[in-house]
């Protein structure tokens, strides 16, 4: 027996439908980046000090320097307990740091 797919389930159906996830969880509303302010990633000025001094002067994000993958991997994670500034290191070298009051607003570039 062939059962041809209906738009619309059957009553007698015993299984319910599969929700859509926007029915099953609540989203977030979407972003908008019309009117916001935002540091643009740029080479060598993406650091913590510059992103910091973004944030505090109203940018509403902020982008970290690119990353390679190879250079994140591996990394010791060392978080500074009198500051929260965590920082990604390898060989006495910082890769990436980043503070707890830029989590929401940081886009992390690898």
């Amino acid at each position: 027996m062939i059962r041809r797919a209906s738009s619309s389930p059957s009553p007698s159906s015993s299984s319910s439908p599969v929700q859509p996830p926007s029915k099953r969880m609540k989203l977030a509303p979407p972003l908008n980046y019309k009117n916001g302010v935002v540091l643009a990633p740029m080479v060598r000025s993406s650091t913590l000090p510059s992103r910091l001094l973004a944030l505090r002067y109203g940018a509403d994000l902020v982008w970290g320097p690119e990353t390679v993958d190879k250079a994140i991997i591996g990394c010791e994670r060392a978080v500074d307990p009198e500051t929260g500034v965590i920082s990604y290191h390898r060989e006495g070298r910082p890769i990436f740091t980043c503070h707890p009051v830029e989590k929401p607003y940081l886009i992390y570039q690898v």
